[in-house]
């Protein structure tokens, strides 16, 4: 075979090649879902495909052979643009083919189009140059955006709705990622630990946690991560340092089968709690009220029986006594069937005053405390004349917001039991002052030189109708009284003493 024979071979076989590469990059190109424009080494189009057609609105047949200047100028829609105007963008798309670079502002973007119609559409634009031997050519692929943005903004308005849900929520929510760090709380949630949202967002539950050893998280997290939902009572530490009881209700947040969080909701159990305690305080009051009535009980048919039988037993004598004319012992009966009738009168005065306690009130009032002891000073000042008791009264005591009436009639009981139990103490002396505060209340205090209180009696010393002395006056009420009063002003009271070593009573009062 000759070498001319050859070659034509060889050169049919080429030129079969490369007929067979054009159609398929034009196969490609036109079959692309993208749209696609080819301009050749002279700014000339050489290929607008079919989706840019699509895209465009404007045919293959009338823009194949415009330069890309004047499709730039009309696609954007420029009219009559100055001669300025068209040399600069013609000198622009010339330096691309004569550099082959393409400048960093045409590089991928977004950017809007107008088609042939005249609608606005968002699309991403990226341009390319072809290097062939016989120069530069240009690619432009546009990308229609408007589904995606769409789409996009679809998603995004679920998640500004679902946002809106969250941070509307009055419970807690928080959304943590695989390292158990917060990347989301709602504001319910940073309210309740007197932070802001953001300033959680990188923490985690152990920095919030009021667990000293944590262990509570630590067993939950490892139910997360074998995919596990549940619910347990937990403490987080406030921002302030106060601890708040809650219930959390944690699930495993999974993608692709993957462990990458925890989303969970947390109840605030303060109010729960609160209730609970106050329900609990509420026992226990109606047990101690439950006990003073079998006291009171026992008291009615007991102390009350007593002096009945009394004066039954001497109307008997009277009858004796009346008939014998024994005028003698018909006065002495009578004496005791009236000190019968005192005695029961006296007690019956005791328990419908301790009745009225904590149903009749007067209205609180500012007053200077040493005003309110001169005032009890005064009425038991018979008394105290009676023992020859030194008062000593501490000098610019605090003023205090109570019932005056009520306080008055705590001192006065104080005042006098202090100098009843002087014994025989040569020189008797109470002391009244304030030293201290309990939880922002001052603390008074009435101290006495007297026969002093042993520790047992510490307590009983204010229950119903207990007396250290069975034969002293009085009917025992005395210290219930004072008790049931400082309370209701929500202050409390107790004894500091020892036999033989005289008695210090403590009680705190609402400032004024």
């Amino acid at each position: 075979m000759s070498t001319k024979t050859t070659n034509k071979k060889e050169q049919d076989s080429s030129a079969h090649a490369l007929q067979e590469s054009e159609l398929l990059f034009r196969s490609f190109v036109q079959q692309n879902i993208d749209g696609i424009m080819l301009i050749n080494t002279e700014g000339i189009v050489a290929e607008w495909n079919e989706s840019m057609e699509q895209l465009s609105g404007f045919k293959a047949v009338d823009m194949i052979g415009l330069t890309a200047w004047e499709i730039q100028f009309l696609i954007n829609r420029e009219e009559s643009p100055s001669p300025e105007r068209y040399e600069q963008v013609e000198s622009f798309y010339r330096g691309i083919l004569q550099t082959g670079i393409v400048p960093d502002e045409l590089r991928p973007r977004e950017t809007t189009l107008i088609t042939k119609e005249g609608r606005r559409i968002s699309a991403e634009q990226k341009i390319f140059v072809i290097k062939t031997h016989k120069g530069n050519w240009i690619g432009v692929i546009v990308r229609d955006l408007t589904e995606r943005n769409r789409l996009e903004r679809e998603i995004q308005n679920e998640r500004d709705f679902a946002l809106q849900i969250i941070n509307a929520l009055g419970q807690g929510l928080t959304v943590t990622d695989q390292e158990g760090n917060f990347i989301l709380v709602n504001p319910a949630f940073a309210n309740l630990l007197g932070y802001e949202p953001t300033e959680l967002i990188g923490k985690g539950p152990r920095d919030i946690s009021g667990d000293k050893d944590g262990g509570t998280l630590t067993e939950a997290l490892q139910e997360r991560h074998k995919g596990k939902t549940s619910s347990y009572s937990a403490v987080l530490r406030h921002k302030n340092g106060r601890r708040i009881h809650v219930l959390i209700t944690g699930a495993p947040r999974i993608k692709m089968g993957d462990y990458i969080g925890t989303i969970a909701s947390i109840t605030d159990l303060s109010d729960i709690r609160r209730a609970e305690s106050e329900r609990e305080e509420l026992i226990r009051e109606l047990e101690a009220q439950n006990a003073e009535l079998e006291r009171y009980t026992y008291t009615v048919s007991h102390d009350l029986k007593s002096p009945l039988v009394t004066i039954k037993g001497f109307l008997g004598y009277l009858e004796d006594d009346i008939s014998k004319g024994n005028v003698e012992r018909l006065k002495k009966d009578m004496e005791r069937i009236s000190s019968a009738v005192d005695k029961m009168n006296t007690l019956l005065r005791d328990l419908l005053e301790l009745s009225r306690i904590g149903r009749i009130i007067n209205p609180s009032e500012t007053v200077a405390f040493d005003e309110l002891v001169n005032e009890a000073v005064k009425l038991v000042h018979g008394r105290l004349d009676m023992y020859q008791v030194e008062v000593h009264i501490q000098k610019d005591l605090p003023s205090v917001s109570v019932d005056r009436p009520r306080l008055v009639e705590v001192l006065q009981n104080l005042i006098d039991n202090a100098a009843k139990y002087m014994g025989k103490q040569p020189a008797p002396r109470i002391e009244i002052g304030q030293h201290g505060e309990e939880g922002g209340k001052p603390i008074f205090y009435i101290r006495d030189n007297g026969i002093g209180i042993p520790n047992e009696y510490h307590e009983r010393i204010f229950g119903l109708f207990d007396k250290l002395d069975a034969n002293s006056e009085g009917t025992g009420i005395g210290l219930a009284l004072v008790k049931r009063i400082i309370e209701l002003h929500e202050g409390r009271i107790w004894v500091e003493s020892k036999a033989g070593n005289g008695a210090t009573f403590y009680f705190t009062l609402p400032g004024g």
